[in-house]
């Protein structure tokens, strides 16, 4: 046995360290949650004590004399559930923890988890693209949802103890190879309450799905958009998938816990719609590119909405790589339609609309429309201006062409969350150009993880559970909100009505200016007080749905000059064919009258 020998300063220290632990201790472990196992024997108690980089226990029942911290960066969690009750406490890599009783039969499994200053922490899974250059990708949209989630646990979240916190993947493509894959893991390892993203449609089905099964909502800032143009090879295998996600996201019955954003390619067929009653056009034609997957998409559900409201009568598609003459499918257009959709990529346009103005359809006769549905590199340049030697005959030809766009937030609001968003941008390793916009998806993103906040907070407000996620969801529906896009209608279904602006272009100045809106509130076209639509030819007022003389020019209208004319003719030519026959016969007879009297004369003498 060897006695220890130590000086009053060493003694002294050791009796402070051993003084200042236990007060550590004692003031870390007020955080205490009471479990009632299955088994309806004594609850347990049991404390999470955060320390630096490490997550430790602190134990309060000396029935169990050993702490684990499994791993880094992770919550171990130990219970002061009494030996007799307790067979192990099994651990799993950010699983949490399980009971179990002596049977092996599991009793509780739970996250608990709290940071430095108190507030519960609750995981909530961000899973996007990353690196496709699209307007919707990580790089784009992560730090509009960084803003947002630090808005909501500060404003909405704090108040009840509770802060969330980002788990965040990503993958390559907008695909589903993966990303259920990756909603997997954060659902089993991270046990996220709530899913962001993913984007693109191909990505979000599968998601949804699982979300929809573990009772998660699951907001999006798309929905929309196809997978990359290199996936996909077969174009009916294309549309097979495009027509069944339109057809089950719409009602939403596989799909219970998902949230769109942005807005629906399904409702651009209202939009259009409104500007043919607006203007009373009922003949329409539709030419779409199918080699571009956004002008496809875009095409096909127009022309299943407008053939519903018989106002289509005339569809074409072709292969956009291949060099053809454009001219034709006009002119093949023009024996059915004076109003002409082009769902073409912006250089396609560009062409079609030269090709119209070669035809002498751009003089105040024709109309055209196409969709760009913000301005970026992405859709392809829709400018008429290309710095050849056709621009003169270009813009001249988009004096004919209105154009349907978001209605892309301009207040001062927006371009403070905008500047936020480039400034942060450089922690994804992306910086934006001067010359590229924050784009909307960017704000719905924001948006929507504002509104999965507010949902949050009016459960929790109420008493209900931050893990039920059909709840959480039906908070979200059908309800208006003002957001950094300005304002948001989320529908009966989970969808947002989003307002479009309708630009036609400005002869003076050669841009394109802003002459209507279509607010998804009232579903109606709502021109802009004071802006005066400017028609081609110096026209007043629009082209006629129906042209006078018809389609093909054969209205009998038209032609009641020529009949005349052509009757008159033909009756002036019998006149003088039966005068001249007439004629004929008297000088015939006087001529036989005269040879008569003649011979006559003869045979007397």
């Amino acid at each position: 046995m060897h006695a220890f020998n130590l000086d009053t300063h060493t003694s002294a220290f050791i009796a402070m360290s051993i003084t200042y632990l236990l007060f550590a201790l004692h003031t870390l472990a007020y955080h205490v949650d009471t479990l009632s196992p299955a088994t309806g024997k004594i609850p347990t108690t049991h404390t999470t004590v955060s320390t630096g980089k490490l997550n430790h226990t602190a134990l309060l029942d000396m029935s169990i004399d050993f702490a684990v911290d499994p791993q880094e960066n992770a919550t171990a969690v130990a219970s002061t559930m009494p030996t007799s009750t307790l067979a192990a406490l099994a651990f799993g890599p950010d699983s949490g923890y399980v009971y179990e009783d002596r049977q092996g039969h599991v009793v509780k499994r739970e996250n608990i988890e709290y940071d430095l200053t108190g507030l519960r922490v609750y995981n909530v899974g961000v899973l996007m693209a990353s690196h496709l250059d699209s307007p919707f990708d990580l790089e784009r949209c992560g730090p509009a949802v960084d803003l947002a989630l630090d808005v909501i646990n500060r404003e909405f979240l704090k108040p009840h103890k509770i802060k969330l916190r980002k788990v965040q993947a990503n993958y390559p493509s907008c695909s589903g190879a993966k990303a259920p894959g990756l909603a997997a893991d954060m659902h089993f390892k991270n046990d996220v309450i709530a899913f962001i993203g993913p984007a693109c449609a191909f990505a979000l089905e599968p998601v949804a799905r699982l979300a929809a099964y573990w009772n998660s909502p699951i907001i999006t800032g798309m929905g929309d958009q196809l997978p990359s143009d290199d996936e996909l090879t077969v174009t009916s295998g294309i549309l097979g998938k495009i027509h069944k996600w339109k057809n089950e996201s719409t009602d939403k019955s596989k799909y219970p816990t998902l949230t769109r954003m942005s807005y629906c390619q399904c409702r651009l067929k209202l939009v259009f719609a409104s500007i043919f009653r607006q203007f009373k056009w009922k003949h329409v034609a539709l030419i779409i590119d199918r080699s571009d997957l956004f002008s496809l998409t875009v095409g096909k559900n127009l022309e299943y909405g407008l053939r519903q409201e018989g106002l289509l009568s005339f569809v074409r598609e072709l292969n956009g790589n291949e060099q053809e003459p454009y001219e034709n499918y006009l002119k093949d257009a023009s024996m059915y339609a004076r109003v002409a959709i082009l769902s073409l990529r912006g250089e396609l346009v560009r062409k079609f609309m030269l090709a119209a103005y070669t035809l002498g359809m751009t003089n105040g006769d024709w109309v055209f429309l196409d969709v760009e549905i913000f301005q970026s590199s992405y859709w392809d340049d829709h400018d008429w201006e290309a710095g050849d030697a056709f621009d003169s005959h270009a813009r001249k030809a988009y004096e004919a062409l209105l154009r349907v766009s978001l209605l892309q937030p301009t207040n001062p609001e927006y371009q403070g969350f905008a500047d936020k968003v480039r400034v942060m941008a450089k922690a994804y390793n992306y910086s934006f150009s001067d010359s590229e916009e924050v784009n909307f998806f960017i704000g719905a993103f924001y948006d929507g993880v504002y509104l999965l906040g507010m949902a949050f907070n009016e459960t929790l407000s109420e008493g209900g559970d931050i893990r039920d996620g059909m709840a959480i969801t039906r908070r979200m529906w059908n309800r208006s909100f003002h957001g950094i896009t300005g304002h948001v209608r989320i529908d009966d279904n989970g969808d947002r009505d989003a307002d479009y602006s309708i630009s036609d272009l400005d002869p003076i100045n050669g841009k394109f200016e802003v002459v209507a809106y279509y607010y998804g509130l009232h579903r109606e076209y709502s021109a802009v007080a004071g802006k005066k639509m400017h028609w081609p030819g110096g026209r007043e007022g629009p082209p006629p749905d129906v042209p006078r003389c018809g389609f093909l020019g054969n209205a009998p209208e038209c032609h009641g000059n020529e009949l005349t004319i052509m009757y008159g003719t033909f009756a002036f030519a019998i006149f003088l064919g039966f005068s001249f026959l007439v004629v004929y016969l008297m000088c015939k007879a006087k001529t036989v009258t005269s040879e008569a009297h003649t011979n006559k004369n003869l045979l007397e003498k």
